[in-house]
């Protein structure tokens, strides 16, 4: 399936949702890099979203998404609920940006995020002591 076709697919099931404010394909899939194995990687990012019904947000989303994809290998990523700063700086460096409602909040959320990552980074160093 091209990048394309996803973008496509995925941009009706991210309005008639209404939620996503910006989405990333990311992975081995979205590098090439894919075997008979990989699944696809997909990262949103929502809005307005009380925390407490995330899950069922993303349950549902992953449920909408695997069907508009027609495959079920399909792992979802929703990035207000992620802590890990080098998963969002690897989303934001090598995903592909397939969905955005707001560039202006995406490209926020990216700023803010890889300067996280940068900080988290120099700290580890630090306390390394290298």
């Amino acid at each position: 399936m091209l990048i394309t076709d996803i973008k496509k697919l995925l941009s009706s099931v991210f309005e008639k949702v209404g939620i996503v404010q910006f989405a990333y394909f990311f992975g081995s899939v979205a590098k090439g890099d894919n075997t008979n194995l990989s699944d696809i990687d997909i990262a949103v990012y929502l809005r307005d979203v009380d925390p407490m019904a995330v899950f069922d947000v993303k349950l549902s989303l992953h449920g909408d998404i695997c069907r508009a994809l027609n495959r079920n290998d399909v792992d979802l990523v929703v990035l207000n609920t992620v802590a890990n700063n080098m998963l969002i700086e690897d989303i934001i460096r090598h995903g592909i940006v397939i969905y955005d409602m707001d560039s202006n909040a995406r490209e926020n959320y990216e700023v803010t995020s890889l300067h996280q990552a940068i900080d988290f980074k120099t700290q580890r160093l630090a306390i390394m002591g290298v």
